[in-house]
């Protein structure tokens, strides 16, 4: 019970640690002028998943989250432009906790 306590805990307390990946999203998303924006969305994924690599972390249950593998200048375009619009974007869907978890469910 403590193991799952501690993955609830980092779940709660998650913040974008994975910048990589969300910089590849947005910067690709951002790119594409015009089109259907679910292709463009489907497509910011794709190329998303493509570039990252996946890091297994201990104790987890479900692994595959992306380190921080940027460069200074991607670091600074991640921080100066696209962080507040995942962050924003984060906000508006509840912190992705509303329909994954059911917590304090025994």
């Amino acid at each position: 019970m403590n193991r799952i306590e501690k993955l609830r805990q980092a779940a709660l307390n998650r913040t974008h640690k994975s910048c990589e990946f969300f910089y590849r999203f947005y910067k690709r998303y951002g790119e594409q002028g015009g089109g259907a924006d679910y292709l463009r969305y489907a497509d910011a994924f794709y190329h998303a998943f493509c570039e990252t690599s996946p890091s297994i972390s201990d104790g987890e249950l479900i692994v595959g989250e992306t380190t921080d593998g940027l460069t200074d200048l991607e670091r600074e375009e991640w921080l100066n432009t696209y962080k507040k619009i995942a962050t924003d974007s984060h906000d508006r869907a509840g912190g992705g906790q509303d329909s994954h978890m059911a917590i304090d469910y025994e």
